[in-house]
């Protein structure tokens, strides 16, 4: 993509091993000018639960403003499971999204134990938001039958 600015307003690397600085100009947040953030996961190695509602949060924040792409070394386990678990989060069913991304990205390989992440993920998320309901910006409706 010569100008993929025009078509993505954030990336969310999930690859432990990709440093993208090795491929373009990586300056605080942006990468060749696009909003960046990276949450290191291992290939093969289930996602805590903090670190895939970090990703889901980063997701909700950024796609009001344009496309989010989200990327791992091949773009077939890390990246498409931190999708499914954002489309669950949304209020997508798993099996839905599981089929969905799978439909989008041939070859996906969900992460070990995703399901369960995503449950643990919807859980934390709604501790966090009781203990925090006068907080701004927990408008991101996450729905708590989401895993079914």
């Amino acid at each position: 993509m010569k100008n993929p600015g025009k078509f993505i307003g954030f990336i969310l690397n999930v690859a432990e091993e990709i440093d993208v600085g090795r491929y373009g100009k990586l300056t605080g947040n942006r990468y060749n000018g696009l909003k960046y953030h990276k949450i290191p996961l291992v290939d093969g190695d289930p996602i805590p639960a903090k670190k895939m509602l970090e990703a889901i949060e980063l997701i909700q924040r950024h796609i009001v403003a344009g496309k989010v792409l989200v990327a791992c070394h091949y773009g077939l386990g890390r990246s498409t499971s931190i999708v499914i678990g954002y489309l669950c989060a949304a209020g997508m069913g798993y099996g839905e999204a599981l089929n969905l991304v799978s439909s989008k990205r041939p070859g996906t390989d969900p992460m070990p134990d995703l399901k369960e992440t995503i449950r643990k993920t919807l859980a934390l998320y709604r501790r966090y938001r009781d203990a925090h309901s006068n907080d701004v910006g927990l408008e991101y409706g996450f729905r708590s039958g989401s895993t079914r």
